[in-house]
C-alpha cells in the first residue's frame, strides 16, 4: 500500500516538474495550471533573381525645365467667414426635430465667437416653438452650437 502512495506521489511530482519545464505557472493557492503563450518564429527565405548588367544605349542629351506655379487662395474676411458660419449654424438648428416638429420660429443668433481654426465657431441661438402637448403655449429655447471645419461638432439645449 505504501508503495502505491510513493508511486502516485512520484507521478504527481513528475507531472508538476514536466509542466514547469513547459513554461507553465503553478499557483499554490488555487492549484490551477496556466500556460504561458509560446512564441513561434518561422523563417522564410525568398530567392531573388540575379541582376544582369545591360550596357546603356546611346546617350541623349536631356534638358530639364522647372516651372513654378503659384496659386492664390482667396481668403475670406472676418465678416464673410462669420456670415458663412451663421448660415451653417442656422441651417443646422432648422434641421433639428425640436424646431421642425414644434413649429420653430423667430430664430436669432445671440452670441458668436471664432475659436481658433478656420471654420471653427461657437454660437448661442435662440428660437421660439410651440410646447409639445400644448400648442397654444410657446417656449423660448436656447441652443449652443459648435462648428468645426464648417460642420456641426456639438450642440446642447440650454
Amino acid at each position: 500500500m505504501k508503495i502505491a502512495y510513493v508511486i502516485l506521489l512520484l507521478i504527481i511530482l513528475a507531472a508538476i516538474v514536466g509542466c514547469a519545464t513547459e513554461d507553465t505557472e503553478i499557483t499554490p493557492m488555487s492549484k490551477t495550471l496556466r500556460s504561458k503563450p509560446v512564441e513561434t518564429v518561422q523563417e522564410t527565405t525568398e530567392t531573388q533573381p540575379e541582376e544582369t548588367y545591360t550596357p546603356p544605349e546611346t546617350t541623349t542629351k536631356t534638358t530639364t525645365t522647372k516651372t513654378t506655379t503659384t496659386t492664390t487662395t482667396t481668403e475670406m474676411t472676418f465678416e464673410q467667414e462669420e456670415a458663412k458660419a451663421i448660415e451653417a449654424a442656422k441651417a443646422f438648428v432648422k434641421s433639428l426635430d425640436g424646431y421642425k416638429n414644434q413649429q420653430g420660429r423667430e430664430l436669432e443668433v445671440m452670441n458668436s465667437a471664432k475659436t481658433g481654426c478656420e471654420g471653427c465657431w461657437v454660437f448661442d441661438i435662440r428660437f421660439v416653438r410651440d410646447v409639445l402637448y400644448y400648442p397654444e403655449k410657446t417656449e423660448r429655447i436656447n441652443v449652443h452650437v459648435s462648428l468645426k471645419n464648417w460642420k456641426m461638432e456639438t450642440y446642447t439645449f440650454r
